[in-house]
C-alpha cells in the first residue's frame, strides 16, 4: 500500500494545483464585485475537487486513464472559458483572448501518453520472460 502513495499524491495534489488558480481568481472577481464570476469559479473548483475524489484511478483500476482524464480536462476547459468570460465586462476577455484556451493542450498530454493504461497495469510490476541463461536446474 505504501508504494501507491506517490501516484495517489500525484493525482490528488496535481489536480488541486491544476484548479487552485480558479479559486484564487474567484477571490479576485469577488473583490471586484463580480459575484457571478466568483460563484462560477468557486463552483467549478468544487466540481473539480469532487471529480478528483469520485473518479480517482484507484477506485476504477480497470478504467483507462484517458477516460478519467477527459472529464478533468473538460472541467478545466469550462473553467478557463467561464472565467475568461467574466474577467472583463461583456465577455471582452473571452472575445479578445480566446487563444488562451489552447494553453490547456499540454495538460491533455496524459490522455495520449497514458492511452489505454489502467491503474492496475501501472501498479503491477512488469513480468520479463526468463532467458535460457537465467534458468537453473
Amino acid at each position: 500500500m505504501q508504494r501507491d502513495l506517490g501516484p495517489k499524491l500525484g493525482w490528488t495534489l496535481g489536480g488541486i494545483g491544476s484548479f487552485l488558480w480558479a479559486l484564487i481568481l474567484s477571490g479576485v472577481l469577488l473583490a471586484k464585485g463580480n459575484y457571478a464570476g466568483a460563484f462560477l469559479g468557486a463552483g467549478l473548483f468544487c466540481l473539480a475537487m469532487v471529480y478528483l475524489s469520485v473518479f480517482s484511478p484507484w477506485k476504477y483500476p480497470d478504467t483507462p486513464f484517458r477516460k478519467l482524464y477527459l472529464g478533468l480536462i473538460g472541467i478545466l476547459t469550462l473553467t478557463v472559458i467561464g472565467l475568461l468570460y467574466f474577467w472583463l465586462p461583456g465577455g471582452q476577455a473571452l472575445k479578445t483572448h480566446f487563444h488562451l484556451v489552447f494553453l490547456i493542450a499540454p495538460g491533455a498530454l496524459p490522455v495520449f501518453t497514458l492511452g489505454k493504461k489502467t491503474w492496475r497495469e501501472l501498479r503491477t510490476p512488469p513480468q520479463f520472460p526468463q532467458s535460457s541463461h537465467d534458468k537453473r536446474e
